[in-house]
């Protein structure tokens, strides 16, 4: 499996399940079997976005953390300590934000709803009026 692998990015993994969560609540918004997620109910699918991105920290963090026999991970709940709790949500704020930025960059801002795009294309006029100049 890819998690036993060592020289397997820890960061491509973040990226990757946190790509999934997104298309998995986009997925949720959309069904006609799930009516409490829509587009307009943002508060709720932001509330929603955070619990998975708990989920995924866990599940993350478990994947990084092998047993003792290859293949096998452990689960081991105690012993809660300041700088464990603090580890925990700071791998959950991570997420969140992979998440988020995942979100934005992707679905909504792709949907016609980003005020910097045109910015950016108006940032970028300059440079290509010079490059046509030469």
């Amino acid at each position: 499996m890819f998690i036993s692998d060592p020289t397997t990015n820890a960061f491509a993994t973040q990226v990757t399940v946190s790509g999934i969560a997104v298309a998995l609540l986009q997925w949720l918004k959309q069904s006609s079997w799930f009516p409490w997620l829509t587009k307009e109910t943002t508060k709720l699918n932001q509330a929603v976005a955070a619990i998975i991105a708990a989920g995924t920290a866990i599940g993350v963090h478990i994947a990084w953390a092998p047993g003792t026999v290859a293949g096998s991970y452990t689960i081991l709940l105690s012993g809660f300590t300041l700088a464990g709790i603090l580890t925990g949500v700071w791998a959950w704020l991570k997420m969140f934000t992979y998440q988020e930025i995942i979100y934005h960059s992707t679905v909504k801002d792709a949907a016609g709803t980003n005020d910097a795009a045109p910015k950016l294309q108006q940032m970028g006029a300059p440079v290509a009026q010079a490059a046509a100049k030469k």
